[in-house]
């Protein structure tokens, strides 16, 4: 037989592994398992971001339907008042111990330009601040004056 042919019968008879092998195999997985964690969290700190937003668009229109839900004369008084900043636990009749976190509510109440007598637009923002950012989440809604015709 020639060489190469009996440096490879050697080889594959050899039982067990070389430590270059066994070298070779934890830097592979070293880098898989850096290329996976660097994923999940990723993952994690992103899914954390969607429901930090989600609540405070579910705040905002738990607000918003509060303010709509009041009479048009209630509304109207509120309009000179500029915008306010309010108790989210007060406004929505939450329990004294409900975590909202670092959220912050606002409410404006304006005529409407269109409709100044008829009309009234209420805008609440809800400020949330994570890792230092803050996040306004702003909607608007509008109080017909049901006695005008």
């Amino acid at each position: 037989m020639n060489k190469v042919g009996d440096h490879l019968n050697n080889h594959l008879n050899q039982k067990g592994i070389s430590l270059v092998e066994v070298l070779a195999s934890i830097v592979i997985i070293s880098i898989l398992f850096s290329i996976i964690s660097s994923y999940i969290v990723s993952s994690y700190k992103h899914s954390s971001s969607i429901s930090n937003k989600y609540s405070s668009v579910q705040i905002a229109e738990s607000i918003l339907e509060v303010y709509k839900a009041k009479d048009y004369s209630e509304l109207r008084d509120l309009v000179d008042n500029g915008i306010e900043t309010i108790d989210i636990i007060e406004v929505l009749e939450l329990d004294v111990n409900t975590d909202i976190g670092s959220l912050i509510a606002t409410v404006n109440i304006e005529q409407s330009i269109e409709q100044p007598d008829r009309l009234l637009v209420v805008q609440v923002t809800v400020i949330s601040t994570e890792n230092d950012v803050q996040k306004e989440t702003e909607l608007k809604g509008f109080k017909r004056n049901e006695g005008i015709e």
